[in-house]
């Protein structure tokens, strides 16, 4: 049985530690869910960028509610665990609290990009820049 690594927006990248994490024989999928996309208001372009670097991470991509497919492949691959990247994105944290109702789930802790003086403010992009950007490019205490 292998381990099914679940990727969400919020790990963009093929040095994730999500990977180090997983087993040797995990298999990694992206869950296109048009619906998630529409609540969380992303636009065309946004869907594009997803999906062009999306392409360039090994991944397999599927379609439809997240949740669901993900229980699906799981069930499916008869996985060990599923295996996914923490995040602060509350919808992501929703769907992550129905998996690990039903299924072992595992979230990996990323490097932070930056340190934030208290909780993230997400509503929209700049209230969250404007705390992030004091150390956005703090590169061993030197900006």
């Amino acid at each position: 049985m292998a381990d099914l690594i679940w990727f969400h927006e919020d790990m963009l990248r093929a040095t994730h530690p999500v990977f180090e994490h997983a087993g040797e024989d995990a298999t990694a999928v992206f869950i296109w869910d048009d619906n998630y996309f529409d609540m969380a208001g992303y636009s065309l372009k946004r869907r594009v960028f997803l999906y062009e670097t999306i392409c360039h991470l090994p991944v397999d991509i599927y379609r439809g509610d997240t949740a669901k497919r993900i229980g699906q492949l799981a069930e499916t691959a008869l996985a060990q665990k599923i295996v996914t990247g923490s995040t602060p994105n509350p919808a992501l944290q929703q769907i992550m609290q129905k998996l690990s109702a039903t299924h072992e789930l595992q979230q990996v802790d990323d490097e932070p990009f930056v340190t934030l003086e208290g909780p993230a403010d997400l509503k929209r992009f700049f209230r969250y820049w404007n705390q992030a950007r004091k150390t956005a490019f703090d590169i061993n205490g030197a900006n």
